[in-house]
């Protein structure tokens, strides 16, 4: 994710902060993040695919990030390993229609997924976290 200045924010403020991601993830036609469930018989079981590009290459490349996690990301035997893929979206051009299939798995809500990955996606899109 992209480094931003981090201002000296209030805990009320970083809450605040923290609703209004929430918010805008809650609504199927956000802009921020596409959510797949791979099923249970994955370690990494659900990818949290970011819309918006980190940054651009020399080359005039965009760079996107996604996220690869288990049910508990922040256990020391959990996983939510970030990457990055050159040009577009990881899910693109098969992006799934909202409770449909594609090599990433079912799209899901944001709303379904388990509390620490909603945490951990809200960390990841907040310039305060």
């Amino acid at each position: 994710m992209p480094t931003y200045h981090r201002p000296n924010l209030t805990t009320e403020e970083h809450q605040i902060m923290a609703d209004l991601i929430a918010a805008q993830l809650a609504n199927p036609r956000n802009r921020l993040a596409r959510f797949y469930d791979a099923g249970p018989n994955t370690f990494d079981r659900y990818t949290v695919v970011y819309l918006t590009p980190d940054c651009v290459d020399k080359t005039g490349h965009k760079w996107y990030s996604y996220r690869g996690c288990s049910t508990y990301p922040f256990s020391p035997t959990g996983i939510g390993i970030i990457n990055q893929h050159k040009g577009y979206p990881i899910d693109w051009p098969n992006v799934a229609s909202p409770g449909r299939n594609n090599h990433l798995g079912k799209r899901v809500p944001f709303d379904t997924l388990p509390s620490d990955i909603q945490t951990l996606v809200i960390q990841d899109l907040s310039p305060c976290s």
